[in-house]
C-alpha cells in the first residue's frame, strides 16, 4: 500500500515538473520573441532573425496551438529575412503564415499576400508577384464596394509587376485605370509616385512621348507635394523626364532636367553610385548630341568606370580649360601646347598625362570648328591609348566615338559609320560594362543614317537605343527597399 502511494506521488511530481518545464519553455519563447522585436525595431536584423528563430523553435517544442502567436512569430521572421535579403528563406516563413491565415482571409491575409509579392519582386519573379497581387486584389475587391486606398495601391503594384515582366499591354491597362482613379480620389503615396515613373517608361517604350512627359511631370508634382525633392527617387524621375525630352530631340530642355537630376542625386543622402551613373550617362549622350563634346567628356569622367581619366594637376591646365570655356581658343591652345611640352619621356605616367592633355586639346579644336586638326590630334591620342592599354579599352572606344561625331560634323558619313562600327566590334569583345560607350555609338549611328537619308534605318536604330536605355533604367530600383511592417492583428498571448 505504501509502495503504491509513493508511485502515485512520484507520478504527480513528474507531471508537475513537466508542466513547470513547459511553463518555463513557454516563458522562454516569449522572452526570445520580445528580444527579436526589440532588435528588429533597432534595425539589428541579424540578431532579430536569430532570436526569432529561437522563439519559433521553443514555441514548437511547447506544442501550443494558439495560431495568433505563431503568426506573430512568422511575420517577424519574414520581416527580418526581408531586411537581411534572405528572400527564399523569408518566403518559406511567409507561406506558412499565409496557410495559417487562409481560413479567415482577413486584412492580415491580404497584407501577407502583398508582402509575398514584395519578396517575389526582389527575387525578380515578377510573374509570380502578379499572381499574388491578383489574389490580393480579388479579396480586397469583395470587401470594398469602391476603390479603397489599399485596393488602389494593390492595383498599382499589379501594373508595375506587369511592366517589369514585360507584359506591356496589361501593364498599360492597369496603369491607365488605376492612376486615373488615384487622381480622382487624390490618393497619393510612394506607390503612386513609383507607378507614374514606370508608366512614363512604358510610354517611352511604346513611343508615346507626350504621355511619357505627362507621367513624369505627374510624378515630379507628387514628389514635390510629399516634400521628397531631396531623394534618389526624385533624381531618377527627373532623369526620366530628361530622357523623354532627349527622345523628343528637345536637347536643351533635356540638359536642364539632366543637370537638376545630377544635382539632386549628388546631394541626396546614402550611396548614390547606382543612381547617379545612369543620369551621368544620359547627360553625356545628350551633350554629344548638342555638339558639346568637352562637356560630355567631363561628365563621363565622373562615372565610376572613367574615374581613372583625369588631367594632371597643373594650374596651367585650369587656365587652358577656362579660356576654352570662354571661347578664347587661341590662348587656350597656347597653354595646352605648353603643358604638353612638359611630358616628353616614354614612361607610362608621362604618356598617360600627354594622352589626357592631347585629348582635351583635340576637343578644343573640335569646339573651335577646326575639324581636320581635331582629327589629327584624336588619331594621335588613339595611338597613345593603344600603346598604353591596347584596343579593348573604353578609352580607345571613347576616342573612336568622338571621331565619329567629328566626321558627322564634316558630313563624312562613310568615315563616321566606319568609326562607330569599329567601336561596336571592340565593345563586343571588351571586358566589363560599356553602357555609356554603347549609347554614344548608337546615338552616332542614328545621326549617320539620317545624314545618308535612310530614315527607316535611323528609326530602327532609335528603337534599339530606346530599348537599351529603358532596360538599364528598369534595373535601377526607384524607391529604396523599405522593410516590412511586422505588426499584425494577432498579439502574443
Amino acid at each position: 500500500m505504501a509502495s503504491r502511494f509513493f508511485m502515485v506521488k512520484r507520478f504527480v511530481l513528474a507531471v508537475c515538473l513537466f508542466g513547470l518545464s513547459l511553463s518555463t519553455h513557454a516563458q522562454n519563447w516569449k522572452e526570445d520573441f520580445s528580444q527579436a522585436e526589440k532588435f528588429y525595431h533597432d534595425e539589428n536584423y541579424s540578431k532579430a532573425l536569430s532570436f526569432g528563430e529561437a522563439s519559433l523553435k521553443k514555441y514548437q517544442e511547447v506544442g501550443e496551438e494558439v495560431v495568433e502567436n505563431q503568426i506573430a512569430i512568422l511575420r517577424l521572421l519574414s520581416g527580418a529575412c526581408y531586411a537581411n535579403e534572405h528572400y527564399a528563406k523569408g518566403l518559406e516563413y511567409l507561406n506558412t503564415e499565409i496557410q495559417l491565415l487562409e481560413k479567415q482571409k482577413d486584412t492580415a491575409y491580404s497584407t501577407a499576400l502583398m508582402n509575398k509579392a514584395r519578396f517575389q519582386k526582389q527575387m525578380g519573379k515578377h510573374d509570380l508577384a502578379v499572381n499574388s497581387l491578383i489574389d490580393c486584389h480579388q479579396l480586397l475587391a469583395k470587401r470594398h464596394k469602391s476603390k479603397s486606398r489599399k485596393l488602389l495601391e494593390c492595383d498599382l503594384q499589379i501594373a508595375i509587376e506587369y511592366y517589369l515582366s514585360n507584359d506591356f499591354e496589361k501593364a498599360h491597362q492597369w496603369f491607365s485605370a488605376s492612376l486615373h482613379q488615384t487622381g480622382e480620389k487624390k490618393f497619393f503615396s510612394a506607390v503612386t509616385i513609383e507607378s507614374a515613373y514606370f508608366y512614363g517608361l512604358l510610354n517611352l517604350e511604346a513611343n508615346r512621348n507626350q504621355e511619357a512627359l505627362k507621367s513624369f511631370n505627374n510624378a515630379i508634382h507628387w514628389c514635390e507635394m510629399a516634400q521628397r525633392t531631396k531623394t534618389f527617387e526624385y533624381a531618377l524621375i527627373l532623369n526620366g523626364l530628361a530622357t523623354s525630352q532627349n527622345f523628343s530631340h528637345a536637347y536643351n530642355e533635356a540638359e536642364k532636367s539632366f543637370e537638376l537630376a545630377q544635382t539632386v542625386c549628388e546631394s541626396a543622402e546614402g550611396n548614390s553610385v547606382g543612381y547617379c551613373n545612369e543620369i551621368l550617362i544620359g547627360r553625356a549622350v545628350n551633350f554629344q548630341q548638342l555638339g558639346k563634346f568637352s562637356n560630355a567628356e567631363m561628365i563621363l569622367k565622373k562615372t565610376p568606370l572613367h574615374h581613372e581619366s583625369k588631367l594632371p594637376d597643373l594650374p596651367i591646365l585650369d587656365s587652358a580649360q577656362a579660356y576654352q570655356a570662354s571661347g578664347d581658343f587661341q590662348r587656350s591652345e597656347e597653354l595646352y601646347q605648353k603643358a604638353l611640352g612638359r611630358y616628353h619621356s616614354d614612361d607610362k605616367e608621362s604618356l598617360l598625362a600627354y594622352a589626357e592633355i592631347n585629348s582635351n586639346l583635340s576637343l578644343m579644336y573640335l569646339e573651335k570648328g577646326d575639324f581636320q586638326t581635331a582629327l589629327i590630334r584624336f588619331a594621335e591620342t588613339r595611338e597613345l591609348i593603344e600603346k598604353l592599354y591596347g584596343y579593348y579599352h573604353r578609352k580607345y572606344v571613347n576616342v573612336l566615338n568622338t571621331m565619329g561625331f567629328v566626321y558627322i560634323k564634316m558630313e563624312s558619313w562613310v568615315e563616321a559609320e566606319a568609326s562607330f562600327r569599329q567601336s561596336f566590334q571592340i565593345m563586343d569583345r571588351m571586358l566589363g560594362k560599356s553602357e555609356a560607350e554603347q549609347m554614344l555609338a548608337l546615338a552616332g549611328m542614328i545621326e549617320v543614317e539620317k545624314g545618308k537619308g535612310d530614315f527607316a534605318k535611323a528609326d530602327s536604330i532609335t528603337t534599339v537605343a530606346v530599348k537599351k536605355k529603358l532596360a538599364i533604367l528598369k534595373q535601377v530600383q526607384l524607391i529604396p527597399k523599405q522593410n516590412l511592417s511586422i505588426t499584425t492583428n494577432h498579439r502574443i498571448e
